[in-house]
């Protein structure tokens, strides 16, 4: 998977997902998802746990493809909404997407668990676009 997707993925939800209480519960709905993401990764160590997991690792997919679309309808947010949730949760953004990233090139560099998990990751590639 490409690092830029992936690093730009907190800023997808914190740049879209600024101001109200309805805004910021979806930036930290959709950190949540990415923090479970990542549990699940690290809990995968061959092919047949990557195949347990895959459903699971398909559904917070597909809620964040669902967060990102109704974040994508609510109006642009402020400048100072925009700091004021990036001082807020930028840093657990970054941690969290490190944490993907390094386990999904982990993960993808292993011929069996990569084979399981490559329509999921380019289902997340897509998402990040």
């Amino acid at each position: 998977m490409r690092h830029s997707a992936l690093a730009a993925l907190p800023l997808l939800f914190l740049a879209t997902a600024c101001g109200s209480p309805s805004q910021e519960s979806l930036a930290e709905q959709g950190l949540q998802h990415m923090e479970q993401i990542g549990t699940l990764f690290d809990g995968i160590k061959d092919e047949a746990s990557a195949k347990a997991a895959l459903p699971q690792l398909e559904k917070l997919i597909d809620q964040m493809a669902a967060l990102k679309a109704q974040t994508e309808k609510m109006p642009t947010p402020t400048a100072e909404q925009e700091k004021a949730l990036n001082d807020k949760f930028a840093a657990r953004g970054q941690a969290a997407t490190t944490k993907m990233m390094q386990s999904m090139m982990k993960h993808g560099g292993d011929e069996k668990i990569g084979a399981v998990l490559k329509p999921l990751m380019e289902k997340f590639r897509n998402m990040t676009k």
